[in-house]
């Protein structure tokens, strides 16, 4: 049973962005971790994720709390006890009411683009820039353009946030990737649109990498690369040497 509610007010993902380019390593570990997690969880469950004391988290949360990042609920104990607090990202609730509704358009869209003659690719890759380029609009509208640009973990951490604020869970691998867990697309329409809509969003991630790195990091997605989902590759190699330019 939910108490109450804690938080500091309404958060949208420009703020989020604005705050996330120059919050501090701990302050993104732990965001990630509620991310990766993809519920509400508590500062125990946090800390065990990530293998730190549950002190360090509690103070981290603090601050996130003030800028309303995340959200803190007050659960009631069934019997006897304390009531239990659980923290969970401010914007995700909403990232997934909105994703809900752009399904059917986005199914509508693959399946016109399916009807080209090379089977969509082009459509797919020019409207995965223009959805990647809007991602980069807000970043420069939020101030935080500059600090991705000079930073390269403040840049794969807005890469995150596009991914998880969009229905996907995206995890930092040991080898310096991504790797995508979840996707709330999988399984819509015939294997066309599967295709096309997988495409559609490797264009996008391509294209906030490329612009907010200046061209400087390219990188490689690789739809059902594992039991694990897809794999966003990293290298640092210029675009255009990438492109055999």
């Amino acid at each position: 049973m939910i108490g109450s509610e804690t938080k500091a007010g309404p958060v949208g993902i420009e703020d989020m962005m604005a705050q996330l380019a120059t919050a501090s390593p701990a302050q993104r570990k732990v965001l990630h971790a509620l991310t990766d997690i993809g519920r509400e969880a508590t500062v125990v469950e946090v800390a065990e994720y990530l293998g730190i004391h549950k002190n360090s988290v509690r103070e981290t949360l603090i601050p996130l709390l003030e800028q309303g990042l995340v959200v803190r609920r007050t659960h009631s104990p069934e019997g006897r006890g304390r009531p239990a607090m659980y923290y969970e990202i401010a914007v995700l609730e909403d990232a997934a009411r909105l994703q809900r509704q752009s399904t059917e358009l986005l199914i509508a869209a693959a399946s016109a683009m399916a009807q080209a003659d090379d089977g969509g690719e082009q459509l797919a890759d020019a409207m995965g820039r223009n959805w990647g380029q809007q991602y980069v609009d807000l970043i420069r509208e939020s101030g935080a353009f500059d600090a991705a640009h000079d930073d390269q973990e403040a840049l794969f951490s807005l890469l995150r946030v596009f991914l998880s604020t969009r229905g996907f869970r995206a995890e930092n691998t040991d080898d310096g990737n991504l790797s995508i867990n979840s996707c709330p697309y999988v399984g819509i329409g015939d294997t066309r649109i599967q295709q096309i809509v997988c495409r559609m969003h490797g264009a996008a991630v391509r294209h906030i990498v490329e612009e907010l790195s200046n061209g400087d990091i390219s990188l490689t997605v690789v739809p059902f690369a594992d039991d694990c989902g897809c794999r966003v590759l990293f290298e640092d190699i210029p675009v255009r040497q990438a492109a055999g330019e």
